[in-house]
């Protein structure tokens, strides 16, 4: 009688970037159910993990396929055995402790785990992007996933992903679904490009005449930056212009602000 799957731990969602020794355990264990080419593993989840992870979603009917290791693909995997044996798991007890270990990392920084969880939401609204509007609507929905808002501007989407991430509310309005780039202006602190830690904000642009609430030289847009030198940005300024991702200075800089 066949022994069943492991048990493996799963802490956090994995995507372009992410760094980490669950990365490394993930890596061991695509590799091991023939998906990647066995090597000296890098703690970095960069273009070839993600192509290995995205042959896995469509070879196991995982929709979206988006490259990212999230509890779908997770589940998968961990039922895998490794390729050609019956008997041998695609998680082996090295990688099992690999992720054991993220995981307590993770537990024992609750900040972190904060960050990770609001980069870790734009990452997955980004996947559903075209199921997103882009619309200057209020209240803007705050649900848990796996809900997916069909519209959102971009300080909606900032607040959603802090929402569902578990931080304070970056506008200081208690989550009420009415904040705007003004108000997640009042709250945080300005710094430098260097100083910023995964889910602060960056804003662009600036205004050039006075509209309520945009004093001249306001910044006109604000993205969500992602820990690794770029940010996801909801789209705009039309309907159906869909979320994006760019490097941090893609965009003329208004200034930087840390959550």
């Amino acid at each position: 009688m066949a022994s069943s799957p492991p048990n493996v731990r799963r802490c956090r969602l994995i995507t372009d970037g992410t760094q980490g020794v669950d990365v490394l355990a993930v890596k061991r264990a695509l590799s091991r159910a023939g998906y990647l080419r066995w090597g000296n593993f890098t703690p970095l989840w960069g273009e070839f993990a993600a192509k290995a992870a995205k042959k896995f979603q469509q070879d196991n009917g995982i929709a979206p396929v988006t490259g990212f290791y999230g509890p779908k693909t997770h589940q998968a995997l961990v039922k895998k055995h490794r390729k050609g044996s019956p008997a041998e798991w695609a998680f082996d007890a090295y990688s099992i402790a690999l992720m054991d270990q993220e995981c307590a990392e993770l537990t024992q920084m609750p900040e972190n785990r904060i960050r990770d969880a609001i980069v870790a939401e734009a990452a997955r609204l980004y996947a559903h992007r075209n199921e997103i509007d882009y619309v200057q609507s209020r209240p803007f929905q705050l649900k848990a996933p796996p809900f997916v808002p069909r519209e959102l501007d971009c300080s909606g989407f900032a607040t959603v992903c802090h929402f569902v991430g578990g931080a304070p509310d970056p506008n200081g309005r208690n989550y009420d679904g009415f904040g705007y780039t003004g108000t997640l202006m009042s709250r945080g602190v300005r710094c430098a490009e260097r100083d910023l830690e995964p889910g602060d904000l960056v804003f662009y642009g600036k205004t050039t005449t006075p509209k309520p609430g945009f004093p001249i030289g306001s910044p006109t847009h604000v993205a969500v930056f992602d820990g690794n030198g770029g940010v996801y940005s909801e789209g705009g300024p039309n309907r159906h212009d869909r979320m994006r991702r760019h490097p941090v200075k893609y965009r003329s800089v208004n200034h930087y602000r840390h959550y």
